[in-house]
């Protein structure tokens, strides 16, 4: 898989690198495996950036609000 327009990237506390793409409308965080496969791990509209908070939690960006994820 391609990244159409990627936003930003972030490593869990495992070191798993995730991604925000967007293109045409369409975003979603997709996570990168230790084997280089490219999984969708969350679909979203607007999503913009990502990062990892010091508890482990995902903490995703879109163009009006960041959203927690436990």
């Amino acid at each position: 898989m391609r990244f159409g327009r990627p936003q930003g990237i972030a490593f869990n506390q495992h070191g798993d690198p995730f991604v925000v793409d967007a293109l045409a409308g369409a975003s979603g965080v997709y996570r990168i495996t230790r084997e280089s496969a490219v999984e969708l791990f969350l679909a979203g509209p607007g999503l913009i950036g990502l990062a990892f908070d010091s508890f482990g939690s995902m903490v995703v960006c879109s163009n009006e609000t960041a959203y927690r994820l436990k």
